[in-house]
């Protein structure tokens, strides 16, 4: 059991008050297998952000959700989202995962994330910039099958941060 990998897999239609629940469904369930607490927090984070974006902004027809989770491996978590989605976010959705990524502190990037947070109804971007600067995971995203599909996966985090 130490060498496999986890994955928990669900379809379904994404609802802003589902979003908590499926989260702690998905602490409780690793925590019996996984012994890193924080790497539990991070998926905790990830999985919230990304599926409160699926539910925010999916147009129709149902989300998935892929959680994988190696315990023997540390760091080993990746979580994927995949919903229908009005492919014109796309760009948007790219510019802010380079923004995040890019040569500037990305703590620096996060706190104009919350000041345009508080700035805008819907858009900011805060979510994404919570999973790559809170949960350290690395995000892509990309269009298939006329489906937006978001992917993060955690790597080590650098050093002095939790």
């Amino acid at each position: 059991m130490a060498n496999e990998t986890h994955s928990v897999d669900l379809s379904f239609q994404p609802r802003l008050e589902s979003v908590s629940a499926v989260r702690r469904f998905l602490e409780v369930h690793y925590r019996r297998l996984v012994s890193n607490p924080k790497l539990i927090d991070r998926l905790a984070v990830t999985v919230h952000e990304l599926l409160e974006n699926a539910a925010k902004y999916s147009t129709g027809g149902g989300s998935r959700l892929t959680v994988e989770v190696s315990p023997s491996v540390p760091h080993a978590l990746s979580v994927t989202v995949a919903s229908q989605a009005d492919p014109a976010h796309l760009p948007g959705l790219r510019e802010t995962l380079a923004e995040l990524s890019g040569p500037e502190d990305p703590l620096a990037v996060y706190q104009r994330y919350l000041l345009r947070a508080a700035t805008r109804d819907e858009g900011s971007g805060l979510g994404l910039a919570r999973v790559v600067v809170e949960a350290g995971m690395t995000v892509d995203v990309e269009l298939s099958d006329d489906r937006i599909c978001i992917k993060a996966v955690a790597g080590p985090r650098p050093a002095g941060t939790s």
